[in-house]
């Protein structure tokens, strides 16, 4: 009896750990990309899941960011929406005949914090197309409890080209996924010079799921796995 007891109790372990495990796994973040080239909203990774919103430059007015649920833009000295023109990399302007968000300081970058009560939804996964800028670009994240994702995208991308130039077949695709929710993209160009970009995209759950749950099958392999646990350990009392 004690020896079975010893392996129902070694067993009840290994379904423990392995639960926990398996919960693990579902609350593990994505990067995403770069995804090479970005030609249209068809080649976005995002584009089927649910909220799924597009904003594209060529649909906004000249000036300073403004978009529905998205704050705190951060860009400096001039960070702006401008276009047409022989200096705009557009990704539905097919180059130089549409609009991006243009800073000339692509160190500081873009930042875009999204508000999930504005929106209606957290976003559990959010990207941007970078569409000039010398390399290398650097695409970090902040999910929904204002920690540091970890890891990024550090794109120094091979080639004889160090920016858009206007060719739609160099646009490239940032993202992340992560489904404790998302707060802020940041992107950035250290090569000097200035940055454009083109389709912020984000998607995600309702706002009243911002954390989702374990898994069913990991919760239930947790609870069976403490209850033989317990079970083990009242069989091995004296």
């Amino acid at each position: 009896m004690r020896l079975w007891t010893k392996h129902v109790t070694a067993f009840a372990v290994s379904v423990w750990m392995w639960a926990i495990s398996g919960m693990s796994v579902a609350q593990a973040s994505t990067f995403v990309g770069p995804i090479q080239p970005y030609l249209s909203v068809a080649d976005s990774p995002f584009k089927s899941f649910p909220n799924f919103t597009l904003v594209d430059m060529t649909l906004l007015p000249d000036g300073p960011f403004s978009a529905a649920g998205v704050t705190g833009v951060t860009a400096s000295p001039d960070g702006t929406i401008i276009g047409p023109g022989f200096a705009i990399d557009s990704v539905d302007g097919a180059g130089n005949n549409g609009h991006s968000l243009f800073s000339g300081s692509g160190a500081v970058g873009f930042t875009f914090t999204f508000d999930a009560k504005a929106l209606g939804f957290t976003p559990t996964a959010a990207g941007i197309v970078w569409t000039d800028g010398i390399i290398p670009i650097v695409f970090t994240a902040v999910d929904a409890n204002g920690v540091a994702i970890p890891g990024n995208i550090t794109d120094s991308h091979p080639g004889d080209f160090t920016d858009g130039d206007g060719n739609p077949a160099h646009f490239r695709f940032y993202g992340v996924e992560d489904p404790v929710g998302i707060q802020s993209i940041t992107v950035q160009s250290f090569g000097g010079g200035g940055i454009e970009v083109d389709h912020l995209q984000f998607a995600g759950l309702p706002a009243t799921g911002t954390v989702p749950e374990p898994s069913t099958m990991a919760l239930t392999l947790l609870a069976a796995g403490a209850f033989l646990l317990k079970a083990g350990w009242r069989k091995l009392r004296p």
